[in-house]
């Protein structure tokens, strides 16, 4: 069996890297996707969090670390895959 790496996603309606995020998490990662309603953002943006989305992974059974957004999730993912 193959270990995929484990994210979690924060995203909002319409929003096309949020949905770039999700979208990879059906092919080449476990992804938990949660849409956020506005309340939502602001508390992110309350925060400190100015884009979306906003990934987390998994470090361990019951932990998770911020790593940024889209572009940084392709690349632990990429590096998840190299040999």
């Amino acid at each position: 069996m193959i270990n995929l790496p484990s994210f979690l996603v924060l995203g909002k309606m319409g929003c096309d890297p949020c949905r770039r995020a999700k979208a990879l998490g059906e092919v080449r990662a476990d992804v938990k996707y949660m849409q956020m309603d506005d309340q939502g953002i602001e508390k992110l943006k309350q925060q400190g969090f100015d884009t979306m989305p906003v990934v987390y992974m998994q470090t361990s059974p019951t932990e998770f670390k911020y790593i940024g957004g889209y572009r940084e999730m392709i690349m632990k993912v990429l590096q998840h895959e190299e040999p």
